[in-house]
């Protein structure tokens, strides 16, 4: 997996096996401490590239790849999700080009 850690948008790639077959053409799910990834951007036999889903609050926890046939591989503590930022005040609120901002 890399990279191990990131927030809402950040782009994975998981490296593994048999992430579809004959018999199972495509891939069921795949969720980062149990919460479904925003988008599956591609994959094949042995990789996978996703994009993350949003966790409010910083933790760590496994990542699940379940393919449509049931079939799931886990890598318990892969992932550690980043706190999200908080914005709490842009001052000035208007300004024109060149305008310094100071954002809190």
């Amino acid at each position: 997996i890399n990279p191990t850690s990131g927030s809402l948008g950040t782009r994975v790639l998981l490296q593994g096996g048999n992430f579809v077959s004959r018999l199972s053409p495509g891939l069921s799910s795949v969720e980062f401490a149990g919460i479904p990834v925003d988008e599956i951007v591609r994959f094949n036999n042995t990789t996978v590239a996703v994009r993350v889903g949003y966790s409010p609050f910083p933790q760590v926890g496994n990542v699940v790849v379940t393919n449509a046939n049931g079939a799931f591989g886990t890598l318990l503590g892969g992932w550690t999700y980043i706190a999200p930022s908080n914005v709490t005040s842009v001052v000035p609120a208007v300004g024109t080009s060149g305008t310094r901002v100071t954002i809190n």
